[in-house]
């Protein structure tokens, strides 16, 4: 994974960098830390050792980073725990909760019992990617395959102001 491969927010089946101290128990930074240990639990199942191992930033930064691949990532709860056999550091945890971006079925909606914002995010995606077909009284949203309708917004001109309605 490179740094131009990192995204803001951890996504399910994506590899993930996160970045994180190491910290000793006056809360100051922790640097060359020895004898890395990185372990990862899925779902809150048993910790097994991760991939990648944590690597420090620069030189004597204190501050490292972990690689997560795909699969490390294809969870719905991701635990890190982040050891060191440096004398005084402390055990550090991470827990992400990666969004799970699936293909919308409908458009999102709004107010209690409304859509996450994994759908929100999922719509915006297939809204900007996916194929838009419009006729005089109808914009349709494809979906991915443009195998099917996801979405319709109806349409009205009357000459002055091009209207369109709400996704349904």
């Amino acid at each position: 994974m490179a740094a131009t491969d990192a995204m803001p927010f951890p996504i399910k089946n994506r590899a993930f960098r996160v970045v994180f101290p190491i910290l000793d128990a006056d809360g100051d930074l922790v640097t060359g830390a020895t004898t890395p240990d990185s372990e990862i639990s899925k779902d809150q199942g048993t910790f097994t050792d991760c991939t990648n191992e944590m690597t420090e930033i620069a030189t004597a930064s204190g501050v490292y980073y972990l690689d997560l691949t795909a699969t490390e990532m294809n969870a719905d709860c991701v635990t890190i725990i982040a050891k060191t056999a440096t004398a005084g550091a402390k055990t550090t945890v991470l827990t992400m909760y990666p969004v799970d971006l699936k293909e919308p079925t409908a458009a999102p909606t709004y107010g209690a019992g409304g859509s996450g914002v994994e759908e929100v995010l999922a719509w915006l995606l297939a809204l900007n990617r996916n194929k838009l077909t419009q006729t005089s009284s109808t914009t349709t949203l494809r979906n991915d395959a443009d195998a099917g309708n996801v979405s319709t917004s109806a349409i009205s001109d009357d000459g002055t102001t091009l209207t369109r309605g709400e996704w349904a």
